[in-house]
Formats: C-alpha cells, sequence, structure tokens
C-alpha cells in the first residue's frame, strides 16, 4: 500500500474525475434504480439493465445488504469495497452530475448511497470478520478524502473487535503500521485520527 501518496493521490484525482464526466446517461439511471430498490426481485431486475461494471457490482451489494443485512450479503458487499485508488475514484462520480438528463432524485440517491458506504463497510465487517484486513486497506484509503469518514465509522469495529484489529495493523509494513496510527485510528482508545470536513 502506497500509504505517503495516498492523501494526494486522492485530492488530484477526483477533481479530475469529476471534470471528465460520469457515466452514460443510460447506466446512470439503472445505478440510481438500483440504489433504490426495495426488495430483492426488484434490485434484480434493475441490475439487468445496468452496465456491468465496478460501480454496478458495488450499488447492487449496497443494496442488497441494505435490503438483509445477513453474512452472505456482508460478504458480498466487503468483496468489492474499494481497496485501490481507481476504485475509490470511480465512487467520486456518483457524487457528480453524471449525464444531462439525470434528476435530481437520482443524483440525491446515487450520493447519498455513496455517502454511507463507509457506515455500511463497518457494520458489514462485523458480520464477516474474515475480511477485517481488507477493511483496513479501504479505511486507510479513505482518510486521503477529506470528507470520508470512514475512519468515524472504523470506532465501532474497533470496540466490538479490537484484539482482531490489532492483529490486522500489526501484520501491515512498519510504515503502514505508522500511517494508521498517525492518521487513522488510536487503536488503545479507538479514537479516530481523521475526521471528515463539512462539506
Amino acid at each position: 500500500m502506497k500509504t505517503p501518496t495516498l492523501a494526494i493521490g486522492l485530492l488530484v484525482a477526483a477533481p479530475l474525475a469529476l471534470a471528465q464526466g460520469g457515466l452514460p446517461c443510460a447506466q446512470t439511471h439503472a445505478l440510481a434504480k438500483a440504489s433504490q430498490a426495495r426488495s430483492v426481485p426488484a434490485l434484480d431486475g434493475a441490475n439487468k439493465s445496468a452496465a456491468q461494471g465496478y460501480l454496478s457490482r458495488l450499488v447492487v451489494a449496497s443494496r442488497r445488504f441494505k435490503i438483509t443485512a445477513n453474512r452472505a450479503n456482508a460478504e458480498g458487499l466487503l468483496a468489492v469495497m474499494p481497496v485501490t485508488d481507481e476504485q475509490q475514484v470511480e465512487i467520486y462520480k456518483l457524487s457528480s452530475l453524471t449525464c444531462e438528463d439525470e434528476s435530481d432524485a437520482e443524483a440525491t440517491a446515487l450520493a447519498r448511497l455513496a455517502d454511507k458506504l463507509p457506515a455500511q463497510f463497518a457494520r458489514a465487517v462485523l458480520r464477516a470478520p474474515r475480511f477485517v484486513p481488507e477493511y483496513l486497506q479501504f479505511v486507510m484509503l479513505s482518510v486521503g478524502d477529506p470528507h470520508n469518514d470512514g475512519a468515524v465509522q472504523m470506532a465501532r469495529v474497533c470496540k466490538a473487535m479490537k484484539p482482531r484489529l490489532k492483529r490486522a495493523v500489526l501484520a501491515l509494513p512498519d510504515k503502514d503500521q505508522k500511517f494508521f496510527r498517525e492518521q487513522v485510528m488510536n487503536l488503545d482508545t479507538c479514537a479516530p485520527m481523521h475526521y471528515p470536513e463539512a462539506d
């Protein structure tokens, strides 16, 4: 993990991603529909009309876990959790105006889903603790985004499974352990070191 450059990389990449535009309108409409599905059949129907890709998998997994928060759906969501710079930048597209005829309701639905992802990941990893190493990677990446509350949401994970989280941190290279202690969380108190800026 390239921890020293995470913050700089995301701060540069996010505006660039937004400036370049986001998704085709058809995909935007399909993702917005999936993000508001209230049942598994409705979600499956919306998924069929969405172009396959990382964002489609993430939106569907997020909504599936929202509908039924069981272990299987938690694992499905955590399997598509953003753990690379490229994946994190993709998520910014959910919060941007992606096409000409995107409605306010669609834009709001997608932005709301993106904003709630860190909290969803925290809830999911409590149900699927084998993903703690990947979750740790996500949170370390998230602090490069000044508006992401990943570290704040991790506090509940720390309090619930501190020994497991500590083992995952200690398995990191020394420089990444230092980054975690200084930029992410005080593991002794479960106090986050990064708080999101107000919009």
